[in-house]
């Protein structure tokens, strides 16, 4: 789910991009951004207020702006608005990041449209062990 909050952040921020263009821009926005507490990602407004409904919910449901731990906020949409990255810890956000690096610097190359370059999309796409690795 959070990944596709995460594509759907930035295909909405950028309607008028391509595909490829897209793919760049979202391993760059995402390496770059500074990813804290203060600075989540959401699609719409957060909706943590629970008198929006005539039913109790667990107060431990809601996303909680002034909570200082989350490391990689991503809220969901719908109610109630919960940070669907509540478990990445320091190390997990770092290797995220890494990869989204690696990613970004494999997009931009192709996007330079270079002749003869061995550096194509299947690269992107090729199968990673992610958990042999981390």
């Amino acid at each position: 789910m959070a990944y596709a909050i995460l594509v759907a952040y930035v295909c909405k921020m950028n309607p008028e991009l391509e595909t490829c263009q897209l793919l760049d821009t979202f391993f760059r926005f995402y390496r770059y951004r500074k990813w804290t507490y203060d600075n989540p990602i959401a699609l719409g407004e957060i909706r943590a207020d629970p008198e929006m409904v005539s039913f109790p919910i667990d107060q431990s449901l809601f996303y909680n702006a002034e909570d200082r731990t989350p490391l990689f906020p991503i809220i969901t949409p719908a109610f109630p608005s919960m940070n669907s990255t509540y478990n990445v810890n320091a190390t997990t956000r770092n290797a995220m990041l890494t990869e989204m690096e690696k990613a970004m610097h494999i997009t931009s190359h192709i996007m330079k449209n270079k002749p003869n370059s061995k550096i194509t999309w299947k690269r992107l796409f090729k199968k990673f062990p992610f958990f042999r690795a981390y």
